[in-house]
């Protein structure tokens, strides 16, 4: 019998976290709910995949994937492979559910058959201490993915929501392998084609926020030239959905997120340690690419002064040339 639910989870150096993410789903009450937890170890050099693979001696819903290395994004498509529940979740190792609060979620999307479900999400600094409320929406209506963009857009984050597999498996969705924020051009592309849309004002998750993580950590070198590298990938992704799109509301949506990733690449360029040269070369990218001049603002509204400034190419080229 097909499992209602999927929980993916990709492994890479998360020792200190796994159990706690694991126990968190099995000491859930699921009443009639049937789940699977797919875990894919991205060949992670410390005890994790141990600790994933005791938990499947003693949990036949457990199952355990191991690979070479392919970053967040290629473990995440190897689990929508492996996945054989009607529906995903892309649960990180360092996060972890609250109890109870799942099940409506679920079983909302199995009664309405939903191509995606939004739900929203809660924020834990390093000692597990309430930060914040994030990505609260309200109680939708059900509605086609750009009319749900043009009135509620939507979060880059895969980790507070529902996929139906066959809807991803169908129009061949699936993330950037070892690439930053892959989660970004992911939803676009799943929000742009689906056809059933809502949201629950429920927050079942909890991200923990680790001060350590790679994510984090102040970007040098050619760690920063890899960001900057996949920001423009993902980015212009973005901007080749927006260009399909065929509601305009959905479109501005859409475009107002390639406004913020272009002004922000554009942004880590000037803050660089980088020569004026590169600099220069990745200006030119971002030009070659369609991306420069920024054609669209934000909605923000200081950083849309930034972005109406750097619009004036002498003006680009000057603070290329003072800031340091």
């Amino acid at each position: 019998m097909r499992p209602d639910l999927s929980f993916i989870i990709p492994v890479y150096n998360v020792e200190q976290f796994l159990a706690k993410c694991l126990h968190s789903i099995i000491n859930n009450d699921w009443l009639q709910i049937q789940y699977e937890i797919v875990i894919v170890d991205d060949a992670s050099p410390d005890q994790s995949l141990n600790i994933a693979l005791e938990f499947s001696k003693q949990y036949a819903n457990i199952k355990v994937i191991s690979q070479e290395n392919k970053g967040l994004g290629g473990a995440r498509n190897t689990g929508i492979k492996v996945a054989k529940g009607n529906y995903l979740f892309f649960l990180d190792s360092d996060d972890f559910l609250k109890p109870n609060k799942i099940q409506k979620i679920i079983q909302t999307a199995l009664d309405y058959k939903l191509d995606i479900l939004e739900f929203g999400a809660e924020r834990t600094d390093e000692n597990y201490n309430f930060i914040d409320r994030i990505f609260f929406k309200q109680d939708s209506q059900i509605l086609d993915g750009l009319s749900y963009l043009a009135i509620y857009n939507f979060e880059n984050s895969v980790c507070n929501k529902l996929y139906r597999k066959m809807f991803l498996i169908d129009n061949n969705i699936e993330f950037f392998e070892k690439t930053y924020i892959e989660d970004a051009p992911f939803n676009a592309e799943a929000f742009s084609k689906a056809k059933m849309v809502k949201s629950l004002p429920i927050t079942p998750v909890v991200f923990y926020q680790n001060r350590n993580s790679i994510t984090r950590q102040k970007r040098t070198g050619e760690n920063l030239r890899k960001f900057i590298g996949d920001s423009i990938k993902v980015t212009v992704k973005i901007n080749e959905i927006a260009t399909l799109a065929k509601m305009p509301k959905a479109q501005v949506v859409l475009q107002e997120r390639v406004a913020v990733f272009t002004s922000g690449i554009i942004l880590m360029i000037l803050k660089s340690e980088f020569t004026l040269f590169d600099k220069k070369k990745y200006i030119n990218q971002l030009y070659d690419c369609n991306l420069y001049p920024v054609k669209n603002y934000s909605g923000i509204f200081l950083r849309d002064v930034f972005i109406l400034l750097i619009n004036f190419r002498s003006f680009l080229q000057f603070l290329l040339r003072i800031i340091k």
